[in-house]
């Protein structure tokens, strides 16, 4: 806070100045502020009220306060700056103390600087001893954690015990309630985006579409927050929500209000098409996707399949076991799947064991596959196996650990990136088509699925 002080003219006095009712006890206290006083042309009418400029720190309002000068003696304002210091030392000790019991608690044990490690401290200390009320010490914990996720990338996020098992509901569950659409993370917006919504669900019938920003759920600003997004707007059935989100088509901003429903979604969905073309689609890869996989394909194989169109588009991906596992399925023993590489350059090869299926495959990709869906796409085209057919995908070349804690709350930070049988992390960059097909969105042909067809019908 800035202080000084100023007469009723305007003329600026001394910041911090004494006056005494006797002229020559102000003399004697300070003779170059007599002087400087007696030289000033505009003294005010009342020679006690000055007018002192009070401005916050963080501001740039100032406000004009009237202020009658002080006529004590100069003995009451030492002894009133002894009481404020004896003050101030008392709370630094006690604030020491707060530090010194987290440096003996734990001590410095993320590899940080030691300013870096000294600030974070003083951080914790400074809310335990001067916070004007008590504070909850699960919301502290809470809240630093999310700081440090989202210090990181628009990947990495601490969930609370609250979120963790909505998480979890949505990544392994075939049924769950909620408003049915697939969003994604933009990076370079920092927003996440609809990728699509599923047919008769309380998206759609609410006018939410393709490329539409989700700004909010119920108020709460989003982001490039995927996980927050999903599990604010999942909840009980029949329940409200409140969806705030920008138009794609016009960039209006729109409050969308829906009732949550049951989303039944066909995780696996599988149909034989002409010239004994099997036709699998994925909408996500959950921890039983293999399983329910395994079980379409050698039902097509039964019907007399031949070829085979796996379909994951706008399929934000998942576990990576249930993409290297389905890879497995068409990889010859020993093909590389993919590689990691941590941070200390260690480096993880995902490898089929055993030769797998014959079979002539084309993959169906567009900007919403991401993740696993990208890591299956690659590892057969990079081994010759298949065929990718429609735009490049969403470019998501690192993974996560999800690291539980005691009390249930977990922590999802990225740990690798990923690399492709030709050594190519996409991270940003995405999976090039073999043969680029752009969808038509006004048309109601499915233009990347018939390319898909026509190439599958050649070979």
């Amino acid at each position: 806070m800035d202080f000084e002080s100023e007469n009723k003219n305007g003329s600026e006095d001394e910041a911090f100045e004494c006056v005494s009712e006797d002229e020559n006890e102000a003399s004697a206290i300070d003779n170059d502020t007599e002087s400087h006083i007696s030289d000033n042309a505009n003294e005010p009418e009342n020679e006690n009220e000055v007018y002192m400029v009070m401005g916050d720190a963080d501001s740039t309002e100032y406000k004009f306060m009237p202020y009658k000068k002080p006529k004590r003696k100069i003995s009451l304002l030492l002894a009133i700056y002894l009481i404020i210091i004896s003050m101030i030392t008392a709370a630094c000790f006690s604030v020491l103390g707060t530090v010194f019991v987290i440096d003996r608690m734990g001590g410095n044990t993320l590899g940080l600087s030691s300013e870096g490690w000294e600030k974070l401290k003083w951080g914790f200390a400074t809310i335990d001893e001067l916070y004007y009320q008590d504070v909850d010490e699960q919301k502290i914990v809470d809240g630093a954690l999310m700081g440090l996720s989202y210090a990181l990338d628009e990947y990495s996020t601490y969930m609370p015990v609250e979120v963790v098992d909505e998480f979890m509901e949505e990544v392994n569950a075939e049924d769950y309630c909620g408003v049915g659409m697939y969003i994604y993370a933009d990076i370079e917006r920092e927003c996440v985006v609809v990728s699509s919504t599923l047919p008769n669900s309380p998206a759609e019938k609410g006018g939410i579409k393709t490329d539409d920003i989700i700004k909010a759920v119920d108020g709460k600003a989003i982001k490039a927050d995927v996980d927050k997004a999903s599990s604010l707007l999942m909840g009980e059935r029949g329940t409200e929500v409140v969806i705030t989100v920008i138009k794609a088509d016009s960039g209006n901003t729109e409050e969308v209000k829906v009732t949550r429903e049951e989303i039944q979604r066909d995780i696996i969905s599988a149909k034989m098409l002409k010239d004994n073309i099997g036709y699998i689609e994925m909408d996500s890869f959950g921890s039983e996707t293999y399983n329910h996989f395994v079980n379409e394909f050698e039902k097509l194989k039964n019907k007399g399949m031949k070829k085979l169109i796996i379909d994951l588009r706008d399929n934000p991906g998942g576990y990576l076991s249930s993409a290297t596992a389905i890879a497995e399925i068409f990889l010859d023993d020993n093909d590389l799947i993919i590689s990691t590489k941590d941070n200390k350059g260690n480096v993880t090869e995902y490898r089929a064991s055993s030769d797998g299926a014959d079979m002539d495959v084309a993959v169906l990709c567009n900007d919403g596959s991401a993740s696993a869906s990208e890591i299956l796409a690659v590892a057969l085209k990079d081994n010759g196996k298949a065929v990718v057919v429609g735009t490049k995908t969403y470019g998501k070349g690192v993974t996560q650990a999800m690291i539980p804690y005691d009390d249930g709350s977990m922590f999802k930070v990225t740990d690798t990136r990923y690399y492709t049988p030709k050594g190519v992390c996409i991270d940003k960059i995405g999976v090039e088509p073999d043969v680029k097909v752009e969808d038509d969105k006004e048309s109601e042909k499915d233009e990347q699925l018939e390319a898909a067809i026509e190439v599958m019908s050649e070979k």
